[in-house]
């Protein structure tokens, strides 16, 4: 049986301001338990692609963020595919900002380099 090792200390790199957070906390959104939105993404691309993304419990902003990366990851690897071109690879990109429409259940980003 191999062992287990369990590290004693862990590191991650980050780039966030410390104030952004208390924003997120204090005046993002939260997306309702028990619904699917639609998330497009269109920059960088020559077309814009559609991902739903279901709210399971309800989802907060830093909850959202992981969908918005592996809609990207797919994105690129379709992009591949099908010849979408791009003009800037994953790692070049921010999120700006996150648009959500509660009525149409649509999400949209404005994304920049």
């Amino acid at each position: 049986m191999k062992k287990t090792i369990v590290k004693k200390t862990q590191s991650i790199s980050c780039n966030f301001r410390v104030a952004e957070v208390e924003h997120w906390e204090k005046k993002g959104f939260r997306l309702p338990a028990n619904k699917t939105y639609v998330l497009t993404i269109d920059y960088p691309f020559d077309r814009a692609d559609t991902f739903p993304i279901n709210t399971g419990k309800g989802l907060e902003v830093l909850d959202l963020l992981p969908h918005i990366y592996q809609a990207y990851k797919q994105m690129y690897q379709n992009a591949k595919k099908i010849g979408n071109g791009y003009l800037h690879g994953i790692g070049d990109l921010f999120v700006e900002r996150i648009k959500v429409n509660h009525q149409t259940k649509q999400i949209t980003l404005e994304v920049g380099s």
